[in-house]
C-alpha cells in the first residue's frame, strides 16, 4: 500500500507539473514564475466544482480553461539579484561533541565553561 500511495502522489505531482505547463503555453508566462503551492491551492479549491462535471463535456472543458487562467494569473514576484547564503543560524553551544558512546565519555574540562563549585 505505501508503494501504491507513493505512486499516487508521483502521479498528481506530474499532473499539476502538466497543468503548469499547459497554463504557461497558452498564456505565455513562463513556467518559472508560476506558484506549484498556489496551483495546487486553486485545484484544491476548484475540486468541487469539478466534481459534478461529465468528463468531456462543454462545460468541463469551459471549466479548464478557467482553470488555466487561474494558474496562470498566480505569479511569483520577480525578485532580481536575491542571495540567499547557505549559512548555519544558530551558534554552536560551548559543549563539547559527544564522540564516544555516554557510558565511556567523561567530561573534558571546556577552556569558555565555567565549573560550579
Amino acid at each position: 500500500m505505501i508503494e501504491k500511495e507513493i505512486t499516487l502522489h508521483f502521479i498528481v505531482h506530474n499532473l499539476i507539473l502538466h497543468l503548469i505547463w499547459q497554463s504557461s503555453m497558452k498564456y505565455g508566462v513562463s513556467i518559472w514564475r508560476i506558484s506549484f503551492k498556489g496551483s495546487l491551492d486553486i485545484l484544491r479549491s476548484a475540486q468541487d466544482h469539478f466534481h459534478h462535471l461529465k468528463p468531456g463535456s462543454r462545460r468541463s472543458r469551459e471549466m479548464t480553461q478557467i482553470l488555466l487562467r487561474f494558474i496562470a494569473g498566480d505569479l511569483l514576484p520577480s525578485r532580481p539579484g536575491r542571495v540567499e547564503p547557505r549559512c548555519i543560524k544558530r551558534r554552536p553551544k560551548p559543549y563539547q561533541l559527544l564522540i564516544k558512546p555516554r557510558h565511556i565519555m567523561r567530561e573534558i574540562p571546556h577552556c569558555g565553561k565555567k565549573r560550579m563549585a
